[in-house]
């Protein structure tokens, strides 16, 4: 008995149609890029839903990342990266601690960063050397897919590694410029640097002893120490007014 002509295409067709989705997973093509539908099924660790994730503070210049994931059929199938202020002005320029080497619109860079995460699937090929946007998004995008793991779809804050600075004058009758750095890692005060003039002076005492307390204590309230000249007491109230100026920085993020 021979075989009918039509079953050997609707057989070709559908092994074309293997090797097609096949050549899809391995170079982590995993949706449609026009209509977003997803073109593989595969086992995934993730849960379908709408995963949001956003920097607790804003930074130094008083912006906030917000991403939100779209999970269907276990895939990541829409991504959406933004950074606002709290009157939810959308940034428009990179600032100067940012490599600006490959975009120099904050929303193409935000819009290639999406991309890369549909298709890859993680965080592991993210492009651009914009620096701290970059680690931004890895950072709130682990924690959404870690969310996703489990379905818990309620939005995550979380601390992100943010430098604040504040400057200022000494209170003398030749006052003096004073620049104060803050660095925080994973919610904590890591470091501080505080100069005067352009000079670091760490390694005076009642400089380090301040410092030593502010980190201690991980806090931005004011320290105090035995001021025994009138040179120390100003250093020591320029120090805490600096420490006032970094705290108003520090905003706490409500959301989206």
């Amino acid at each position: 008995m021979k075989t009918q002509p039509h079953r050997h295409l609707f057989r070709l067709i559908l092994l074309l149609c293997v090797l097609f989705l096949t050549g899809c997973q391995q170079n982590g093509y995993v949706n449609d890029t026009k209509t977003g539908a997803v073109t593989v099924e595969s086992e995934s660790r993730l849960k379908d839903g709408t995963y949001t994730a956003h920097g607790a503070f804003r930074d130094d210049a008083g912006y906030a990342p917000f991403l939100s994931l779209s999970v269907t059929k276990g895939i990541i199938t829409k991504a959406s990266y933004t950074e606002k202020d709290a009157n939810g002005k959308i940034k428009t320029a990179f600032s100067d601690s940012e490599a600006k080497k490959n975009y120099t619109d904050p929303e193409d860079f935000y819009q290639a960063l999406e991309s890369s995460l549909i298709t890859h699937q993680d965080t592991e090929n993210l492009p651009g050397d914009e620096k701290q946007s970059a680690a931004d998004f890895k950072n709130l995008a682990d924690v959404a897919m870690k969310n996703a793991e489990s379905g818990i779809t309620s939005g995550t804050a979380v601390n992100l590694e943010r430098v604040y600075t504040a400057t200022g004058m000494t209170a003398e009758a030749a006052p003096r410029r004073t620049k104060m750095t803050v660095t925080y890692q994973k919610g904590k005060i890591n470091s501080i640097d505080f100069t005067v003039d352009g000079n670091t002076l760490t390694e005076r005492a009642q400089i380090g002893e301040m410092i030593d307390k502010s980190i201690k204590a991980d806090s931005l309230s004011d320290v105090s120490f035995n001021a025994k000249t009138t040179e120390e007491l100003a250093l020591l109230s320029a120090y805490n007014e600096a420490l006032t100026a970094v705290a108003a920085k520090r905003i706490p993020v409500q959301g989206n």
